[in-house]
C-alpha cells in the first residue's frame, strides 16, 4: 500500500497541503456552525 514516492518529509508536505485544501473547503461551513481555531488545531496534530 506504500505507493508515495518520495522523502518522509515530502509525504508529510502533501498530506499537510491537502488537509489545508479540505480546511480551506469546510472553512465557511465550520464557522456557520461555531466550531473553534482549537479543533482545527487537533485535528492537524493528529493528521500529521
Amino acid at each position: 500500500m506504500e505507493k508515495e514516492k518520495g522523502t518522509g518529509l515530502e509525504v508529510a508536505h502533501a498530506r499537510e497541503r491537502a488537509w489545508l485544501l479540505q480546511r480551506w473547503e469546510l472553512d465557511a461551513d465550520l464557522e456557520t456552525l461555531g466550531i473553534s481555531e482549537n479543533c482545527f488545531e487537533l485535528q492537524c496534530n493528529w493528521a500529521l
